[in-house]
């Protein structure tokens, strides 16, 4: 009988304490003061500079020395970037200016990079805060700003995790119109390997917007860029990539040359694909 009973609590011991631990892994603050690595800026950052930079713009607004193919790609990649990449381009400024900073662990447990950033005449005072979840080998991530000129104070931006390699993981940003109650604009999955080898899927997750559901894929292999849009409504996808050395590139689309596909060479004039 008395050794029922030894058991009993022995066991019911070893269940409280397996309980305890799980919760500690879970909570940063009671977790050791594992100090997570900064996930690459590359995770946000998209170069589009062939068709936005000063240079691409002056020979896509000019029929004289550019060829319609890359005319035709460079209006649709600035809707691109206007639709999508415009609007994080302040969250990504930001995150990039982390790196230059040193984290200091608060009473939370967590390790957070606070730091004021100056992007196009808007300052923003920002708190990155970060620590890694045992149980999921993860890093987890939350950027809150305050920025007076936008009437933001203490706003959720964006939140996100990665793996500790930082090989992948995803970041959400929420809409700074709405700040009250967060509101999730854009869902972005990330791969890393490289400077030369990387993913970037950003997709409109918004309720309410005609763009719900809009997908762009960003990748970088070797020296060439793709991106493919994927419009929700109308179903219909777009491919544009192109040498970020050579600036040669080729244009799918299906309302354009019949959705054949349509190049340009390194001076950006229509060339017969290969």
């Amino acid at each position: 009988m008395h050794r029922r009973l030894f058991w009993k609590i022995s066991a019911a011991v070893l269940a409280v304490a397996h309980l305890a631990l799980v919760s500690c892994k879970d909570d940063p603050a009671s977790s050791p003061p594992q100090q997570p690595v900064l996930p690459p800026a590359a995770s946000m950052t998209t170069d589009l500079s062939l068709f936005v930079s000063p240079e691409g713009s002056s020979k896509a607004n000019n029929l004289n020395i550019v060829g319609a193919n890359f005319l035709n790609a460079a209006a649709r990649v600035t809707f691109i970037n206007a639709g999508v990449i415009v609007g994080l381009s302040a969250p990504v400024a930001v995150f990039a200016a982390a790196a230059a900073q040193t984290p200091t662990q608060g009473a939370d447990g967590k390790y957070h990079w606070r730091y004021t950033s100056t992007v196009n005449g808007i300052t923003y005072t920002a708190d990155l805060a970060g620590y890694v979840d045992g149980r999921t080998q993860e890093s987890v991530w939350e950027m809150r700003i305050t920025a007076t000129a936008l009437g933001l104070n203490n706003f959720l931006w964006y939140d996100g995790r990665a793996k500790l390699n930082n090989s992948s993981g995803y970041w959400d940003f929420y809409d700074p119109a709405q700040p009250a109650t967060p509101v999730k604009v854009v869902h972005l999955t990330w791969t890393y390997a490289s400077n030369t080898d990387a993913t970037l899927t950003f997709e409109i997750v918004k309720d309410g917007v005609p763009e719900k559901g809009d997908k762009l894929e960003y990748v970088v292999a070797g020296n060439t860029i793709s991106i493919t849009f994927k419009d929700a409504s109308p179903v219909q996808q777009v491919v544009i990539a192109w040498d970020r050395i050579t600036r040669a590139g080729y244009l799918i689309a299906p309302d354009y040359n019949n959705g054949a596909k349509s190049c340009w060479d390194t001076n950006l004039d229509d060339v017969a694909c290969m």
